[in-house]
């Protein structure tokens, strides 16, 4: 099958996970808060994989689930997910995560504005989902060459057809296809924070 959970008990698998994110992140418009837009891309990729390094291996740790979409020959993984499940809404705080880690470094005065931007994140969702048992999606990301190929979507499906709980989400303002992209496939604004 071209879906499956990820192992996050294998490095492998991890690691999989982990290129896939700093990849996509990359080609995206979501990385105006941690990397210096006066240096080339490329040149912050250990930055990058730092940072999601520590994120997911806090996701790992707290049970998240994560899906993959393989290829079938190769077994690269294509594009993944990375689910809240309803009883863990309270366990995972990702700005407590930043603050918490010293492996990951970006600066004072761009860790201030990270920290801001995710704890207004996690504000909001805790405000949004309080008492409501709920799906929570972190991440989803597919590779940019096989990205609008619908993966992104098989993605979304597999976790709305499998449980009965809603699903929530945030995403970045500056992410205007990602909004998009969600609106297209049945989700809807519920607020906007500045």
């Amino acid at each position: 099958p071209h879906l499956r959970l990820v192992d996050g008990s294998i490095e492998s698998e991890r690691e999989k996970v982990l290129t896939l994110m700093v990849d996509t992140f990359l080609h995206s418009n979501r990385i105006f808060y941690l990397i210096n837009n006066k240096k080339l891309r490329l040149d912050q990729v250990s930055k990058v994989r730092s940072y999601f390094k520590v994120q997911l291996d806090y996701f790992f740790e707290h049970h998240a689930f994560v899906w993959g979409y393989y290829d079938q020959v190769t077994d690269e993984l294509i594009g993944c997910s990375v689910w809240e499940h309803p009883d863990t809404l309270t366990k995972i705080d990702v700005s407590s995560l930043l603050v918490n880690t010293a492996s990951f470094s970006i600066g004072a005065s761009r860790l201030k504005r990270t920290l801001e931007v995710f704890r207004c994140i996690e504000s909001s969702r805790k405000e949004d989902v309080l008492g409501l048992k709920c799906w929570v999606l972190h991440w989803l990301a597919v590779r940019p060459g096989r990205q609008k190929s619908g993966i992104g979507r098989l993605l979304m499906e597999n976790c709305i057809l499998r449980h009965q709980e809603p699903i929530y989400l945030q995403v970045l303002d500056v992410e205007r296809d990602v909004v998009d992209f969600f609106k297209k496939h049945c989700f809807v604004l519920f607020k906007t924070v500045p």
